[in-house]
């Protein structure tokens, strides 16, 4: 169930490593992909493009549209390799024509391989690595997702329901070199097989958070890992990251970071335990005082063998420990990308109290979350719950992704911030989150108080056969709430500040060895209280459709805040031409609306052609 249970050797990828070895001196792989999308909208929001038709063709998320890997080994031993990714030549409205470049990457790298240890080093253009979960690494969920997104890494199969199948039996799928990692630029050096059984690996270069501090002068940010292995079930590390970032067009002010964690690795009886933790040091300008925190990271997960299946993950975060490229979201630091032309002040991630799924920390907080799967009569349970608390009360508002259409909603303004007709949503990468202000009179009080938040999520899954054909479903309901108490969050609707609820059901049915269909249907409801910021709607409207209708229209719960119902219906084929060649389709209808925000009114369709082919 846990993705980052399976932690991969191989430090410039979060996929298995290849066992295979090649068998002639030189090697290439890679994939190219071809993609297009078209949308026709019957209601658009204002001061959006205003488009009720749009034709888009290549990747909107600067993903590589074709990616070929070169392998050369030597007779002695050293291997070259080399990575060419392009992006897609239509880039949209854009005022001069697109180019083949080079900015995702032209990658090189060496392998040599001595009697006392073997180096590597890699250095080009965008590399995906990862370190520890409070230095470097990457958000990382407990993949409970809907099978009708698609994703570019995912894998090319002749058998397209081999994918299906993998996510009800595992419950795992390969999300690609991004997931769980973060993009560096520089130069890279690993060493493994050392005397003592110590391991070296770090980076030296800059993230996409870096800015120069002069022009020519390169961004900076440094990361490194010391480990040494105690036998077979243990491991000790000591990591460490520093980065400083220009946060002013001016080049007059930087923000800066270092951070020195402590982590330990073992299997005790039936159970992996992962403990870290460290100090750190921030500042948000050349001439401010560092300041200083601590954070603590607990995870302790079930082996296969384990008789129970439970898990526990324990965090605490402090404001001062700051990461922008770590694990955790910083609610403490806006982050933003620089102000570069073509790029502009991007948004990555909410940073006003945000409500997350399990799975993601968030500095200025603690918390708990438990985590269990299992079996009954066939069908493959797994639930989590978490429960978390600010550490200092802050001012500013609740913050939440859209889980049901957030990917379909960021395709409509891509990577932008502030947008919408109440300047309310934020676009990131293939996700979109929306901030809620407080009302007047609870924003002056909100620094007495601190947020709690409540989370629940719960997966069903099963999979058979009927009339010759295999068969799977998979149902996923998510519940977050934040609120005054700890559990106002699992009373009624209005009783938190916020409450957010979704489910996905998912059916696939394979026709044919080369042929998978797959429906798909989503609901979303997101119900503010009245200590959040109300509406421009005269008439209030009722917090629980269902509950009203259950009682007949009598005692109506009301609100006049948030009260956002969405919703999407869909359809998609995975077909297989040939071997390593799939085309997959998707079409879907969809919806946002909010009684109480008159101009909330979205909808449309949208269809979406994917051909993908691999060498």
């Amino acid at each position: 169930m846990l993705a980052q249970g399976l932690d991969s050797n191989d430090w410039m990828s979060s996929s298995a490593p290849s066992v295979r070895e090649s068998a002639q001196g030189v090697s290439a792989s890679g994939f190219c992909r071809v993609l297009g999308y078209v949308r026709n909208q019957n209601e658009v929001f204002p001061g959006n493009s205003g488009k009720t038709m749009a034709v888009l063709v290549g990747d909107l998320y600067r993903e590589p549209m074709f990616l070929t890997r070169l392998k050369i080994t030597t007779e002695e031993g050293v291997r070259f390799g080399v990575d060419f990714m392009g992006n897609s030549l239509f880039k949209g409205p854009e005022v001069d024509p697109s180019a083949l470049t080079l900015d995702l990457g032209l990658n090189t790298s060496m392998n040599i391989r001595k009697n006392w240890g073997k180096v590597t080093l890699r250095t080009g253009g965008v590399t995906w690595y990862r370190q520890s979960r409070l230095t470097v690494w990457g958000n990382q969920s407990f993949n409970r997702l809907s099978l009708f997104d698609r994703r570019p890494q995912t894998s090319v199969d002749r058998r397209p329901w081999a994918r299906y199948n993998r996510y009800v039996e595992q419950g795992l799928m390969d999300m690609g070199l991004r997931y769980g990692s973060r993009a560096f630029k520089g130069i890279f050096l690993g060493m493994k097989d050392l005397p003592g059984q110590f391991e070296v690996k770090g980076v030296l270069g800059k993230s996409n958070f870096n800015r120069a501090i002069a022009s020519g002068v390169p961004n900076f940010a440094t990361s490194w890992r010391v480990s040494k292995s105690l036998g077979s079930k243990m491991n000790l590390a000591y990591n460490t990251l520093t980065s400083q970032a220009v946060i002013d067009t001016l080049n007059g002010d930087a923000r800066s970071y270092h951070l020195h964690t402590l982590e330990t690795k073992a299997v005790w009886k039936e159970h992996v335990v992962l403990l870290e933790g460290g100090w750190g040091k921030y500042r948000e300008g050349m001439n401010m005082e560092w300041q200083q925190g601590e954070a603590v990271f607990l995870d302790i997960r079930p082996t296969p063998q384990a008789e129970v299946p439970l898990s526990l993950r324990m965090y605490r975060i402090s404001p001062e420990f700051v990461n922008v490229t770590g694990n955790f979201l910083n609610s403490s630091v806006l982050e933003v990308f620089p102000n570069v032309a073509g790029i502009g002040a991007t948004v990555r991630a909410p940073f006003e109290s945000p409500m997350v799924q399990l799975g993601t920390p968030v500095n200025n907080r603690q918390g708990l979350e438990v985590q269990m799967q299992g079996a009954v009569r066939g069908w493959q349970i797994n639930t989590g719950v978490g429960l978390a608390s600010e550490l200092t009360p802050t001012s500013g508002g609740i913050s939440y992704f859209h889980v049901v259409n957030g990917e379909t909603l960021s395709r409509l303004n891509l990577f932008s911030q502030s947008w919408g007709p109440y300047n309310a949503l934020n676009s990131v990468y293939r996700r979109t989150f929306e901030v809620v202000p407080l009302s007047d009179s609870l924003a002056a009080e909100a620094t007495t108080f601190k947020k709690r938040f409540n989370t629940l999520e719960v997966q069903v899954k099963r999979k058979g056969t009927w009339k010759g054909r295999d068969w799977m479903a998979t149902w996923l309901h998510r519940m977050n709430a934040a609120q005054r108490g700890w559990w106002d969050g699992f009373g009624r609707s209005t009783a938190s500040l916020l409450r957010q609820q979704s489910s996905q059901l998912d059916l696939g049915v394979e026709f044919n060895p080369r042929c998978v269909g797959l429906i798909h249907l989503g609901f979303e409801r997101v119900v503010g209280n009245g200590e959040t910021v109300a509406g421009d709607a005269d008439v209030p409207s009722v917090a629980n459709p269902w509950m009203s209708w259950l009682r007949g229209g009598r005692q109506e719960v009301m609100t006049s805040a948030r009260n956002q119902r969405q919703s999407r219906i869909g359809a998609g084929l995975d077909l297989s031409l040939s071997d390593g060649v799939n085309l997959y389709v998707r079409h879907q209808r969809y919806a946002f609306q909010d009684p109480n925000f008159s101009l909330n009114a979205l909808a449309g369709s949208e269809t979406m052609v994917e051909l993908k082919l691999t060498f």
